[in-house]
């Protein structure tokens, strides 16, 4: 029997690199470069779906449908980690204007979603508001590629986002009740329509 009291100490060392070198060459750094990662390891943050999440976007979604607002797309879903943002391109037309709709798992305490020209200059920002979704609403001067940003401050989950473009010339609108819970409410009439 091998022990470190009747082994000489040239034999021993040299046993010893004798493993490491052979355990280094199976699972050393480079032994993993041509192998995929474990499944559970390698799903992606957006195929990650909450069923509750995706039912209060529908619902704020449709209520700002039938005022006549258009989707640019389909929906954007992710995880944000505390700290962390989350980028998606938006493509605006000229003359019209955006809502980002944006609802976070209770998780993100702290989060908001922005809107960024080109030049990273911000034009429009948006904090979740006392319910789990937020709607920024920004009517940009020209069109082209913008980008929404999706911020957490306090603590991480799911988020799903939507984009949705309108006529220019709401500036006064509010959008509060895109997330109340129930039916719509009635809508005070406005000066001029």
């Amino acid at each position: 029997m091998l022990t470190p009291a009747n082994v000489s100490r040239p034999f021993g060392v040299a046993v010893i690199v004798a493993a490491l070198a052979c355990a280094c060459s199976r699972e050393g750094p480079d032994a993993s470069a041509g192998r995929s990662p474990p499944e559970s390891s390698s799903r992606r943050a957006s195929s990650f779906h909450s069923e509750r999440l995706a039912r209060r976007l529908d619902v704020a979604a449709a209520r700002l449908q039938a005022r006549g607002w258009q989707p640019l797309g389909s929906a954007l879903r992710g995880f944000l980690a505390e700290g962390a943002s989350s980028v998606h391109e938006v493509q605006a037309a000229r003359g019209r204007c955006l809502v980002l709709l944006a609802v976070f798992s209770s998780g993100l305490r702290g989060a908001d979603v922005r809107l960024v020209d080109v030049d990273g200059i911000e034009l429009g920002r948006q904090p979740r508001g006392e319910g789990d979704g937020a709607a920024l609403h920004v009517c940009p001067t020209g069109g082209g590629t913008l980008w929404s940003v999706l911020r957490s401050s306090d603590g991480s989950g799911l988020y799903e986002l939507r984009a949705f473009e309108g006529p220019s010339g709401t500036a006064a609108a509010s959008f509060e009740d895109l997330f109340e819970r129930g039916e719509p409410r009635e809508r005070e009439p406005t000066e001029g329509g």
